[in-house]
C-alpha cells in the first residue's frame, strides 16, 4: 500500500507535524498561551478546523472525566487518525492543546496527548468549552 494513505502509521512515527510557536517568536508574546495558540490557529487554518479540533479536546476530557482513576482516558496518540487531522499536522495545532494545559509527550512507543497527573480534566474540559461557546458566538455575530 502507499506509505502515505492517512491512518495507516508505523508505531510510533507521525505523518507530519503543523508548525508551532515554539522558538519562532520567543516567548516574549504578551498574550496568553492559550489565545496566542487558538488565534494563530484559527487565522492559519479555519474556525470551522478550531471547532473540530476544540470538540475533540472536550469529547476526550469528558472520558478523563467520566473514569478519572482510568489511565486509558489521560492520553491519546498523537498519531490517531481523529488527533492527527484535528490537531497533529495543522499548525499551531499542538499549541492549542498545549495552551488548555494539556502535555505532548514522547515515549519509546509513540507520541501521545496527556492530561498531566496533578490536573483537573474538568477545569480543563471548562475552559475549552468555554473557547468553544464563545468561537460559536463569533460566528453567529458575523453572519448577521
Amino acid at each position: 500500500g502507499d506509505m502515505h494513505q492517512t491512518g495507516s502509521y508505523s508505531k510510533g512515527a507521525l505523518s507530519g507535524v503543523g508548525k508551532t510557536n515554539a522558538g519562532v517568536y520567543g516567548n516574549n508574546d504578551t498574550l496568553p498561551q492559550t489565545v496566542l495558540g487558538v488565534t494563530r490557529f484559527k487565522e492559519l487554518n479555519s474556525v470551522d478546523a478550531l471547532q473540530q479540533l476544540l470538540k475533540t479536546l472536550v469529547k476526550f476530557l469528558g472520558n478523563a472525566v467520566r473514569e478519572p482513576w482510568n489511565s486509558k482516558f489521560r492520553h491519546m496518540k498523537l498519531s490517531n487518525k481523529v488527533v492527527d487531522r484535528v490537531a497533529t499536522r495543522m499548525d499551531y495545532g499542538l499549541d492549542v492543546v498545549e495552551g488548555f494545559g494539556l502535555t505532548v509527550v514522547v515515549t519509546s512507543q509513540d507520541y501521545f496527548i496527556t492530561i498531566p497527573l496533578a490536573t483537573d480534566p474538568d477545569r480543563i474540559r471548562e475552559a475549552v468549552s468555554k473557547a468553544l461557546k464563545m468561537l460559536v458566538e463569533e460566528e453567529s455575530q458575523e453572519q448577521v
